[in-house]
């Protein structure tokens, strides 16, 4: 099942100065571009997930802990 570590998303949502879905969206695209950081395989799994968020009115987290916890809750459901 794929998993955003607490850490990680720090760093996602540290990286994200716009606090927004399509922000994050954004990060995740140049992430995707550089050989360190998440796995491949997970920021695939992220970015269909955060288009339909930043397309959505859904709140952006207000914290870096609200952010692991709302991914890795649409993960759990999508990647049972």
């Amino acid at each position: 099942m794929a998993h955003l570590p607490v850490g990680e998303a720090e760093r996602l949502y540290a990286e994200n100065q716009e606090r927004s879905w399509q922000g994050l969206y954004r990060v995740l695209e140049h992430r995707r571009k550089r050989p360190e950081g998440l796995p491949e395989s997970l920021i695939e799994a992220l970015l269909p997930i955060v288009r339909r968020l930043a397309a959505s009115t859904y709140p952006y987290p207000e914290s870096a802990r609200g952010l692991a916890n709302e991914l890795n809750g649409i993960l759990a459901k999508v990647y049972i």
